[in-house]
């Protein structure tokens, strides 16, 4: 069940009644929640097994929202920006106490967010930063600088951090500011691995000011470019980026679930892993996307064992 960026599919999924995904129970909305998980590959896990069962539904949830938001500001670019922008606020205000006891479906993505966020008491204020994120997305504007992508890894990134936290009751003023460095770190590795891609779309995410300091003018005009300066440029990103990474290794101690515990130990060699990767194909990052192979998803999975099993011995 993939929600993809069709618009008729999106259309149907913001209808109070879900459309033709409209549900009857609470446990149908979850389930529906997770087949849309489940059908997309993300470099994020989203509700693995390495997640304790009860905690999956909720994940899930989180997932699909932030999945359809994503989906009407990516994909339906073939729409004017400010018809997207209502999409969003349309699934924002899905949320926001609308009242489904007189409809006889339920809109499943409404049914099971809502008792997630009532169950775990979250606040709305992550799903709007998120709703304004996508909003940013929808009408992009290259960065002038790195404060400029830092703040908006703050509405992008962060608060599914602070999402995944909350649903372990795990989030405090201490755990809360590892965890956003964290997401800045997957959020600015996933610039650098998509430049090849996102430059497709019209978007380049390293700011002018960087461009301008290496006197890059065009990024993929090779002819124009001193391959020593775009390597000093690229070399500039990627330290940047390390350096979110190795203040966010101390969420670690401050996580109370030890298979959560593993999964943030997971995440974060994930995003050092693709930096790697990024790093190894040069000014190839340029025309490629890096591939994680299967073996490096092996390598991956061994090393986050021993490092969380060596956490633990030195406790």
């Amino acid at each position: 069940m993939k929600i993809i960026g069709n618009h008729s599919d999106i259309l149907e999924i913001l209808l109070p009644d879900g459309g033709r995904y409209g549900v009857d129970t609470l446990e149908q909305a979850y389930d529906f929640c997770r087949k849309v998980a489940d059908s997309h590959y993300e470099n994020f896990p989203v509700g693995s097994i390495i997640i304790p069962k009860e905690y999956r539904k909720h994940f899930y949830s989180v997932y699909v929202f932030s999945r359809v938001a994503d989906d009407i500001a990516d994909e339906l670019t073939d729409y004017p920006a400010e018809y997207r922008v209502s999409l969003l606020n349309n699934l924002l205000n899905l949320i926001s106490g609308f009242d489904y006891s007189g409809l006889s479906k339920k809109n499943p993505l409404a049914y099971a967010l809502t008792a997630t966020i009532a169950e775990k008491q979250i606040p709305f204020s992550p799903f709007e930063k998120l709703i304004k994120a996508f909003v940013t997305d929808s009408e992009f504007i290259q960065p002038i600088d790195m404060d400029y992508n830092i703040e908006y890894c703050k509405y992008s990134a962060n608060p599914v951090g602070e999402l995944v936290l909350r649903i372990f009751d795990n989030y405090d003023d201490t755990s809360s500011k590892f965890s956003d460095a964290i997401c800045t770190g997957l959020q600015l590795v996933n610039f650098w691995q998509d430049i090849s891609t996102d430059y497709r779309k019209g978007r380049i995410y390293i700011p002018t000011n960087l461009l301008n300091k290496y006197e890059i003018n065009d990024l993929f005009d090779k002819k124009a470019i001193s391959e020593p300066k775009l390597k000093e440029l690229l070399k500039e990103i990627y330290v940047f980026t390390e350096n979110f990474f190795i203040f966010g290794n101390n969420l670690v101690k401050h996580i109370k679930n030890n298979r959560l515990k593993f999964e943030v130990i997971l995440t974060l060699n994930g995003g050092l892993k693709v930096l790697t990767k990024c790093k190894a194909l040069g000014t190839g990052i340029l025309q490629v996307r890096p591939q994680i192979t299967k073996f490096d998803i092996f390598s991956l999975l061994c090393k986050s064992i021993i490092d969380y099993l060596t956490y633990k011995w030195k406790r």
